[in-house]
């Protein structure tokens, strides 16, 4: 089946969706999983160990980081080969002075419950930001 096709890096269609912000095509694909041989691919991993949610968590893309946090088959626990989860590269990327879409990447996926890994140690706390507040009025219309 051409949706099970794997790329060098081994992702699927739904780690290059992800990857690039492609919500559309996420909706066709998450639709189209309802079958339980078929759902492995919302989980599964790259060489990285990387799952479509790490991917578009890196590549800061909210509404896809929102719709994958909200679908109950996909893992929010999962590890990659770094030993972090999605929440982990969240806070780990992100800078002191960060930018909306970041900021609400990570509000989807605190507001789901995302756990942290074992490993993450956070250098600089997540919360505070440098920019006084400026974003936050924001987020709150959008939430």
């Amino acid at each position: 089946d051409a949706l099970e096709l794997l790329d060098r890096e081994n992702q699927n269609v739904l780690h290059v969706a992800a990857k690039n912000g492609k919500i559309e095509v996420l909706k066709f694909i998450l639709r189209c999983c309802k079958d339980k041989n078929k759902e492995k691919l919302i989980n599964e991993e790259d060489a990285n160990g990387n799952t479509p949610l790490h991917l578009a968590t890196k590549n800061w893309h909210p509404k896809v980081v929102s719709m994958l946090t909200w679908d109950n088959r996909v893992d929010l626990k999962t590890l990659n080969h770094d030993g972090v989860t999605a929440l982990d590269i969240a806070e780990k990327n992100m800078d002191s002075s960060y930018t909306f879409f970041e900021r609400l990447t990570w509000m989807a996926l605190i507001s789901a419950g995302a756990p942290r890994g074992p490993k993450l140690i956070l250098s600089t706390p997540v919360t505070q930001n440098s920019d006084g507040g400026k974003y936050k009025d924001r987020v709150n219309t959008l939430l």
